[in-house]
């Protein structure tokens, strides 16, 4: 009889979880379905009714986290606009009552503007 060799993998907690509950309803290990899986992985065989749901299950998690950052994407995306568009109309307010005199003010307030803006974005980068 060939001897058995252990191995130890990690996994996040939601597959975790998974494996946990797709060994509640057989009333069996995690081990063994993590075996079984591994087994029929390497032999092609895991597309039976069950693993098929277990599959989906995985997939629908996902696909409803990645909705979700989506959703925070475009939440930021208009705030985002909004301020440009703020930032905008305020600088058009001001421009249309500056005298023409004053060209060179409203030049280098642009310039500045546009410098402080880009450092800030620059620096909101090397946080995340």
């Amino acid at each position: 009889m060939e001897k058995k060799k252990r191995i130890n993998p990690s996994f996040l907690e939601s597959d975790w979880e998974v494996i946990k509950n797709y060994g509640k309803t057989d009333n069996r290990s995690m081990s063994d379905v993590v075996r079984e899986f591994a087994l029929k992985g390497m032999k092609r065989e895991l597309l039976d009714e069950k693993h098929i749901a277990a599959i989906k299950n995985l997939v629908h998690a996902e696909v409803e986290t990645l909705a979700k950052k989506v959703d925070e994407l475009r939440e930021m995306e208009m705030k985002s606009c909004e301020a440009a568009a703020t930032a905008m109309y305020l600088l058009e307010y001001f421009c249309s009552n500056i005298k023409m005199a004053d060209e060179d003010i409203v030049a280098n307030a642009i310039q500045n503007s546009k410098r402080k803006s880009i450092e800030y974005v620059l620096a909101e980068e090397e946080d995340a």
